[in-house]
């Protein structure tokens, strides 16, 4: 819709992906924005009841539902919450399944060039192999940069974020972690128009960090 609306203006499919994704993150911003400040709001209320809960550790060490009933007691009389780090994710998978099964058959892409890529329907091949790599869950036979570039921005956004501190939320982070591996094996050999958009995301997520810093700060 956005690529026949303005065609003349956009001249390309590639284009119209990225001004998809401005306006699907775009959208998104706001929610993402809040949740990454209550998630830093909560890492310090969980600092500064610390000392008790490290207390409460000690003295219920042999009785671990005793355990969670006191800490959640302690959390609950110091107004913390569970953390919600992994709300944006779980909103962003079903946006990111429905586009993997529209642009797999979306016609306009068929063919379409967009920088280095010659066919938006297919992977970005940046490079052409003499040979074939196999391995478990898919063979390569070019270096595709867009997929690679995701996890690269991914990671980024990962280290810029703040470090976790307590349990749940570093569970949490470790999971965050190898989300961009797994999406990068998924889209390796996939329609480079889903990597465009998935690598544009990643870029967003880095500009929301540094919004978040300064209003944090």
């Amino acid at each position: 819709w956005i690529y026949d609306r303005w065609r003349l203006l956009l001249g390309s499919v590639g284009l119209a992906v990225i001004l998809m994704t401005l306006t699907v993150r775009g959208g998104l911003m706001p929610l993402s924005i809040r949740n990454q400040l209550g998630m830093r709001r909560y890492g310090r209320r969980v600092q500064r009841v610390k000392p008790q809960l490290e207390s409460l550790k000690k003295r219920y060490a042999n009785n671990p539902q005793k355990l969670r009933e006191e800490t959640m007691k302690l959390y609950k009389e110091h107004g913390i919450g569970f953390p919600t780090g992994c709300l944006m994710m779980l909103l962003q998978i079903p946006i990111f399944f429905a586009l993997f099964s529209s642009l797999r058959v979306e016609y306009t892409l068929r063919g379409a060039e967009f920088l280095w890529i010659k066919d938006l329907s297919g992977p970005d091949r940046l490079v052409d192999l003499p040979f074939t790599i196999p391995l478990l869950v898919l063979d390569i036979s070019s270096i595709n940069l867009l997929p690679l570039l995701m996890v690269v921005l991914s990671i980024w956004h990962t280290k810029s974020m703040p470090k976790p501190t307590d349990e749940q939320s570093a569970q949490q982070m470790k999971m965050m972690k190898w989300m961009p591996i797994l999406f990068a094996v998924i889209l390796y050999n996939y329609t480079a128009a889903l990597s465009l958009y998935m690598v544009m995301s990643s870029a967003i997520a880095l500009i929301e960090s540094k919004i978040v810093k300064r209003r944090d700060a």
